[in-house]
Parts: structure tokens; sequence; C-alpha cells
């Protein structure tokens, strides 16, 4: 089943905590949230080159389950592991996004994460190059398999909650994402070294200012396999 809402997670973890904070995720904190009505499943991905060190997503429903009343109680009840956890997090960026441009295929055990937004006024244009040009041309590059656009859904991704408060610092939101997968590491490096060239992009109507992370999948957990 293809699903329609995002939660995209970067961030790093303050030094010495890192263990406790992947147990944490591991024991607690994904199986709590695949629990949630509406969730799908919760992918895990830590850092091969670029930062932050952790880029993590819940596929959902739709968006508007992130801002659901069985979500909001979770969140604003958080258990005391995941308030001894939240703090240790650093560079925390955190958005609901809607997919909007998909080149459907396989998900591989490698990402590529570029963070961007459009330029005032070419949104259209940005979207158009996606999914038009971008995306169909990476159908060439060998070892290639999927391809996403994601873009913010704002108002759901800036409702307050207890557990913004615990982390300490304003999350950074991410306009829009490009989010490229692929079977191999070297293709991963290769499709960034192309992408993290903005020359394309930036006639297109990207801003200039991008960040590009390339990730290993650590672990999946899919709602019907939640432990019991």
């Amino acid at each position: 089943m293809r699903t329609k809402g995002i939660l995209a997670i970067w961030h790093d973890i303050e030094p010495g905590h890192e263990d406790a904070v992947l147990e944490w995720y591991n024991r607690e904190h994904h199986i709590e949230r695949v629990s949630i009505p509406g969730f799908v499943r919760a992918r895990r991905h830590s850092a091969i080159a670029g930062e932050p060190a952790l880029f993590i997503y819940y596929e959902t429903q739709s968006p508007q389950v992130l801002g659901s009343e069985s979500y909001l109680a979770r969140v604003n009840a958080p258990t005391e592991w995941t308030r001894h956890c939240m703090p240790h997090f650093r560079a925390n960026s955190r958005t609901v996004c809607h997919a909007s441009v998909a080149l459907q295929g396989a998900e591989g055990g490698y990402a590529l994460t570029l963070r961007m937004r459009p330029e005032a006024g070419r949104e259209h244009d940005l979207r158009n190059y996606v999914g038009e040009e971008l995306f169909p041309s990476l159908r060439a590059e060998p070892l290639f398999l999927r391809a996403e656009l994601w873009e913010a859904v704002h108002d759901i991704t800036t409702i307050r909650s207890t557990e913004r408060v615990i982390r300490g610092a304003e999350d950074r939101v991410e306009a829009w994402t490009l989010v490229v997968w692929a079977s191999d590491s070297k293709t991963i490096a290769r499709l960034a070294t192309r992408l993290s060239d903005q020359r394309d992009l930036s006639e297109a109507g990207a801003h200039p200012d991008m960040q590009c992370g390339q990730y290993q999948l650590d672990m999946v957990l899919e709602r019907e396999f939640i432990p019991q």
C-alpha cells in the first residue's frame, strides 16, 4: 500500500548518549508511534555522508493523521523514557509532508535527502522540473530505484506539543525534500554529487541553500509486525 502522509525527521544525538537514544527508538518509540491509528511504518537511517546523523520517517495514511486526536494525545503525554531521551536531540528537523511527485519503485537500503526550498513564486516551475525532467532522467542511472518529492504541510507541522517543549530548541522545518533510493552506497554517492550541482535545480526555481545527506537503512517497523 502506498501511503500519503510522511513525518520526516533528521537529528544528531548529544555525544555519549547515542546508544541510549537508539535503544529507546528500538524498544519503545518506534513501536509507540507505529501503533497510533493511521500509521503504517517507520524507517530509520544513519548517515554515511553529510549530516545530521539520523534520518527517520514515518509513513501514514494521510498527513491529517499527524494532527489527529490519537497522535496529539501521544505527543502531549510523553513517556518517562521519552522525557529522558529527547533532550539529547541536537539539530532536530521535523516536518509533516505529503509526496507531491513520485517515481515509483522499490525502496532500497540506501537513500539521499536533498532538503531545499523553492524561490518565491517558482513553486510550479520547480515541481514541474522535478516531475517532468529530473525524475525521468534518474531512470537511466544504474542501480537507482525510486524518488519522491516531499512538500511540507505547514499547518500540521507547526502544532505545538509537550514533546516540542522537552526537546528544547525549536525544530527546523523543511519546505521541500527530494528523496532518492538506490540499492548500494556508490550509487547514492554518485547521485548526491549530481544533485549537489545546483545549477539545474536553481535554474528551475530552487533556492541555492540546499543540504544533502547520504543514508543507510538501519531498521524498518511495519504496523503488522509490532511486538505484542
